[in-house]
C-alpha cells in the first residue's frame, strides 16, 4: 500500500494547473459566446448578405461546441499529478467540493500528496462569498426594477 508523503511543491504546483484549467475553461466559454454572438456578422463578412443553404447554423454551432471542447481539453491537459502525470479530474473535483474533507488528498497513482489539507475550508468561504454575492446582486435588481416601473 502506498504512503502519503508531504510534497509541498507538488501541492502547489497541483494549485496551479488547476488555476491554468479554470482559467482556460474559463476562456473557451467566453470564445464560445463570442462566436455565438458575432455567429451574424462573421457568416456575412464570409458569405454576403446570403449564406449558402445550411451554413447558417455553422458559426453557433462551432460557439457551442467549443465551450465543451474547450472544457475537457483543459482537463485532459492540466488535470494532471505534477509527479506521476496520472489523470485526476475526479479526485479535484473531490476535493473542491463540500465533501472535500473526506476525500484522498493523494494522487491514487504515485501516493504522493498533491492537494492542501485546508481545501474544504477555504471552498466553503468561497462558496458562502458567491452566495452572497448573487444575494447582493439579487436584491439589486429586484431593487432596480422596482424603481423604473
Amino acid at each position: 500500500e502506498k504512503m502519503s508523503s508531504e510534497h509541498p511543491d507538488l501541492i502547489q504546483q497541483m494549485q496551479h494547473r488547476i488555476r491554468k484549467h479554470m482559467l482556460t475553461s474559463a476562456g473557451g466559454i467566453f470564445v464560445g459566446f463570442m462566436l455565438l454572438g458575432a455567429s451574424g456578422a462573421l457568416e456575412k463578412m464570409l458569405f454576403g448578405k446570403s449564406p449558402p443553404a445550411g451554413w447558417f447554423f455553422l458559426f453557433p454551432l462551432l460557439g457551442i461546441l467549443v465551450i465543451p471542447g474547450i472544457g475537457w481539453y483543459s482537463t485532459w491537459k492540466n488535470l494532471r499529478c505534477p509527479s506521476c502525470e496520472r489523470w485526476v479530474p475526479m479526485q479535484v473535483s473531490w476535493n473542491y467540493s463540500l465533501f472535500g474533507a473526506m476525500a484522498s488528498k493523494d494522487c491514487p497513482g504515485c501516493g504522493k500528496k498533491i492537494f492542501a489539507d485546508d481545501l474544504a475550508r477555504r471552498f466553503r468561504r468561497f462558496i458562502v462569498i458567491m452566495v452572497a454575492l448573487g444575494f447582493g446582486f439579487a436584491i439589486a435588481g429586484a431593487v432596480m426594477s422596482a424603481l423604473m416601473h
